[in-house]
C-alpha cells in the first residue's frame, strides 16, 4: 500500500508537470558565463536565442555561478566612497558589447540565491559547462536539458577523458549549423540535434558614408594579424597609405560602424563555427578575403563541397598581403566588380532575423509539444504500472 502511494504521488507531479506546460507555466534557464564585456561568439549565440524567446512570451531566466557576489548595499557602499569593486566579485555581463537589452534579461546568480527547478522547467547549458552538466545530473535535476553547441572544439577541450553527454544524462542538442550537427553525431550518434542557424542583425547593411580606405583584420590569434600586416608593408610599400585595423573586442554597434566606413575586410580564423563578422562585412559592402578554415561554415560551401565566390578564398595566411594589394588596387581604380558576385547577394539574404525569429519560434513551440508528449506517456506507463499493482494485491 505504501508503494502505491508513493506511485500515486509521483503521477501527480507528472500530470502537474503536464498541466504546467500546456498553460505555459514554467521557465525556459540559460547557464552562461561571464565574459566581461567582452565579445564572444558562444554567449552571443545563448543571449540572442534567450532574448527571442523572452519576446515571444516565454518566461526566460539567465544563471551564473559566483561565488562572493557583491550585495546591491556593498555597491552602493564602494561607490559612495570611491572605492573600486574586485572584478571577481561582479558580474558584468554583456550590456556594453550586445546591449542593455540583453543585460535586462532576469540574471541569477545560484550560488548566491536559493535556485530549484520543476520538471516542466527547460534548461540550456552551453558545451564548454561540461561541469554544470555533471551538477544538474548529480542532482537529478527533473526537467528537460540541451546542450547548446556553438563550437565542436569547446566539446573536445572541456569534457573529461572518456566521458561522454550520455554520461550527464543529455541526448538533445542545439547547434548553428549543419556541419556542427554532423561533427557532433559523428561522436555522439544518440544526440538529437537542432539546428537553428545564428541571424546577422539588421545594424549590418549598406550606408551612404563614403568609405576610407582601411582593411578590417578579424583574427584570433595577434600572430596572424602581424603576419599580413608586416608582410603587406614590405612588399607594397608604395601603399604605406593604407591602415589596417584589429575588430577584436568591439561592441556591435561599434563593429557595425566600422564595417560600413571600410571597403575591406580580412576575415582569418581556422577554428571558427559560423563566421558572423565575414557575413557581416558582406552586408556592409566590404570585399572579403578569406583564410579557409578548419571546418568550413554552411555559407561558405555549394551543395556539391566545392567553396562559394562570396569570399575571395585562400589556405595560406602568407598569401593574403597580396590578395589585400590586389583588392586595394581595385578600389583606387573604383572596380565595383572586385566587391560584387551573386554568391554575396546570396549569402547577404541569408541568416537574416525574419529567419531567425521563424525558426527561434517554431523551436519554442517544438519543444514545449515535445515535452507534453514524452510526459504523457511516462504519465500512461506509470498509470499501467499501478494497474498491475492493484490487480496483485
Amino acid at each position: 500500500m505504501k508503494s502505491e502511494n508513493k506511485h500515486k504521488v509521483a503521477m501527480e507531479r507528472v500530470q502537474t508537470a503536464i498541466d504546467e506546460l500546456e498553460s505555459n507555466d514554467f521557465t525556459l534557464y540559460f547557464f552562461v558565463v561571464d565574459c566581461k564585456n567582452t565579445p564572444n561568439g558562444c554567449m552571443y549565440y545563448t543571449y540572442q536565442l534567450a532574448k527571442t524567446l523572452h519576446d515571444k512570451g516565454y518566461k526566460v531566466v539567465m544563471l551564473y555561478q559566483l561565488a562572493n557576489e557583491y550585495t546591491p548595499a556593498e555597491i552602493r557602499s564602494a561607490n559612495k566612497k570611491n572605492q573600486p569593486l574586485d572584478p571577481a566579485r561582479t558580474f558584468e555581463g554583456v550590456g556594453n558589447w550586445l546591449g542593455q537589452e540583453y543585460a535586462e534579461l532576469t540574471h541569477q546568480n545560484v550560488m548566491n540565491e536559493e535556485w530549484s527547478i520543476k520538471a516542466s522547467d527547460f534548461l540550456f547549458i552551453p558545451e564548454a559547462l561540461s561541469s554544470i552538466m555533471l551538477q544538474t545530473y548529480k542532482l537529478n535535476a527533473p526537467c528537460k536539458r540541451y546542450v547548446i553547441q556553438y563550437n565542436f572544439d569547446n566539446v573536445t577541450e572541456f569534457i573529461p577523458l572518456s566521458v561522454e553527454w550520455k554520461h550527464y544524462g543529455i541526448y538533445d542538442v542545439v547547434t548553428t549549423s549543419n556541419k556542427q550537427a554532423e561533427l557532433i553525431k559523428s561522436v555522439f550518434p544518440y544526440v538529437h540535434p537542432t539546428v537553428i542557424p545564428p541571424c546577422i542583425p539588421p545594424m549590418f547593411g549598406p550606408t551612404e558614408v563614403g568609405k576610407k580606405l582601411i582593411v578590417n583584420i578579424v583574427a584570433k590569434r595577434q600572430s596572424d594579424v602581424n603576419k599580413i600586416v608586416k608582410q603587406f608593408y614590405w612588399k607594397y610599400p608604395m601603399y604605406k597609405f593604407v591602415s589596417f585595423q584589429d575588430l577584436r573586442n568591439y561592441s556591435l554597434d561599434g563593429l557595425a560602424g566600422e564595417l560600413q566606413a571600410s571597403p575591406i575586410t580580412v576575415w582569418a580564423d581556422d577554428h571558427t563555427p559560423f563566421g558572423y563578422t565575414a557575413i557581416a562585412a558582406m552586408r556592409c559592402g566590404n570585399l572579403v578575403i578569406g583564410k579557409v578554415p578548419e571546418v568550413l561554415p554552411d555559407w561558405a560551401v555549394q551543395k556539391d563541397g566545392q567553396l562559394r565566390n562570396n569570399c575571395i578564398w585562400t589556405y595560406d595566411v602568407n598569401a593574403i598581403p597580396d590578395i589585400v594589394a590586389q583588392a586595394v588596387s581595385a578600389f583606387l581604380q573604383g572596380n565595383d566588380d572586385a566587391f560584387t558576385s551573386d554568391d554575396v547577394a546570396t549569402t547577404c539574404q541569408e541568416y537574416t532575423i525574419e529567419q531567425w525569429n521563424d525558426n527561434v519560434e517554431m523551436f519554442g513551440r517544438n519543444i514545449v509539444k515535445e515535452r507534453i508528449n514524452d510526459l504523457k506517456n511516462v504519465h500512461a506507463a506509470m498509470k499501467t504500472q499501478l494497474e498491475s499493482m492493484q490487480v496483485v494485491e
